[in-house]
């Protein structure tokens, strides 16, 4: 059985799908089954599931086999529709701040992501992707840099975050994107997706192990978006957290005893306010009895919340 890729713990056979699967599937298969099958193994401890599919291919027979001109397909959004909402995401959170910020999008594909953010009022804006083309990575850091749906497709998770933070200044924030394990997670998850170069999903454990791993912390905003950071109470990390802190306790308290970490991390980043409010505490409480309605409650919620 293959080792985890996050913990190193030990991981055993999860599933299998037909290596045509595609995240559109669960709307309408865009293309026919392929016959071949992939299979992902599942850590016990930290509950990452992977594949090693890809693993011994090189950069180009990846790009031939999944990122060739029919990827489209599987990822309709790619191209101009995520990376435009994406950037008026940007502008929403980061505000009037914007103007100060220097930015990287790590993993940003032609770049398009990075050309609408500067046009909206960034300072500035670099894009940097091997796969379209760019050879050697910056040569400084940021104090803002952005991974969209990029490490559900790195099969090497570590390498892949300790590259991502080697751009980040030391009192910076890498923002990312990546859904988070159902806790229900099966065949029928529509994240699991190998013709959408889905080799790696993670769990809310996972994510904290590779930020530990890389001598940084981690808050998950929601179940698709989180930062890693180094310095608690910097600047940009309590930009974000401004008006993310309440809904990030939430988010956490639907993933049980994740729970407790977010309440920790945000009182480390200063936001003793929201860790403590009376129904934060009410929700640690519920988690920590086990009470079969709070856990009935949570994926209830956790379900609404996944529908496409």
């Amino acid at each position: 059985m293959p080792v985890c890729k996050c913990c190193g713990g030990h991981a055993e056979f999860f599933l299998c799908v037909d290596s045509s699967r595609t995240c559109e599937d669960r709307h309408q298969p865009p293309f026919p089954p392929s016959g071949i099958g992939v299979d992902y193994a599942r850590c016990d401890t930290c509950q990452f599931i992977f594949t090693e599919y890809l693993d011994s291919l090189t950069e180009g027979e990846i790009g031939s086999l999944i990122y060739n001109s029919e990827y489209i397909r599987a990822d309709p959004e790619f191209a101009e529709i995520r990376p435009a909402l994406v950037a008026d995401m940007l502008v929403d959170l980061f505000g009037a701040h914007r103007t100060a910020i220097e930015a990287l999008d790590y993993g940003g594909g032609a770049g398009l992501l990075a050309r609408l953010a500067q046009e909206r009022g960034f300072a500035r804006y670099d894009s940097f992707d091997p796969f379209f083309g760019d050879e050697n990575g910056p040569d400084r850091q940021y104090e803002l840099v952005t991974a969209f749906e990029v490490v559900e497709h790195s099969r090497d998770p570590l390498a892949t975050f300790q590259e991502a933070l080697s751009y980040v200044r030391p009192d910076g924030v890498l923002f990312f994107t990546t859904q988070l394990q159902p806790s229900d997670v099966g065949p029928n998850w529509w994240y699991i997706a190998p013709r959408n170069g889905h080799v790696s999903l993670h769990s809310a454990h996972s994510l904290r192990a590779l930020a530990q791993r890389c001598g940084a912390r981690v808050i998950s905003l929601s179940d698709a978006a989180h930062i890693v950071y180094r310095k608690a109470r910097s600047p940009i990390v309590r930009l974000i957290l401004r008006d993310s802190a309440r809904a990030a306790l939430y988010n956490a308290s639907l993933h049980g005893r994740a729970a407790f970490s977010a309440t920790l991390e945000l009182a480390r980043c200063g936001f003793f306010n929201v860790a403590l409010h009376p129904r934060n505490m009410a929700r640690l409480a519920l988690t920590a009895s086990g009470s079969p309605a709070w856990a009935r409650h949570r994926a209830r919620q956790r379900q609404l919340g996944e529908r496409p």
